[in-house]
């Protein structure tokens, strides 16, 4: 087996138990984990935005292993959401200025309606862009194939 088989089978296990996870509602969400002040639905969160560039990432092999110059570009887009959604849950925290990412009506930006919108465009286009990547590929790829047949 490869090592992009095995990554690829270690995100899609990790999906199905952060949707088993989310769905069967065993857990309370708002617990923390192990000790630490970061609430389970706070973790599962994070491991999906992680989880669907990445599966993107590696799912294209033109993206994986580059050939033309424009599979270079949608890398690099790639690379770039891959690293803010590892970095999601700490700039959730600068947001929020807690863990729980509750907001509130105040003055100050940290922890208000503004942050609040600033961090849901930024969840929000995690999620999206990857998506709109992976489509836009296709459509690159499609068009190049009927323009120059080799």
């Amino acid at each position: 087996m490869t090592k992009r088989t095995k990554l690829f089978l270690f995100y899609f296990l990790l999906l199905l138990v952060s949707c088993y996870l989310f769905l069967s509602g065993v857990l309370n969400l708002s617990r923390t984990f192990l000790g630490l002040e970061v609430p389970i639905g706070s973790l599962l969160a994070w491991s999906i935005l992680i989880f669907l560039p990445t599966v993107i990432f590696y799912g294209n092999k033109s993206i994986y292993n580059p050939v033309r110059k424009f599979h270079f570009y949608y890398r690099n887009i790639l690379y770039f959401i891959i690293a803010l959604a590892v970095l999601w849950l700490f700039i959730g925290y600068g947001f929020a200025g807690n863990w729980q990412f509750n907001f509130k009506e105040q003055e100050a930006f940290v922890g208000s309606s503004r942050a609040a919108a600033c961090f849901l465009y930024l969840t929000i286009g995690i999620v999206v862009v990857p998506v709109l990547t992976g489509i836009a590929l296709r459509i690159h790829t499609i068009v190049i194939g009927i323009l120059n047949p080799s």
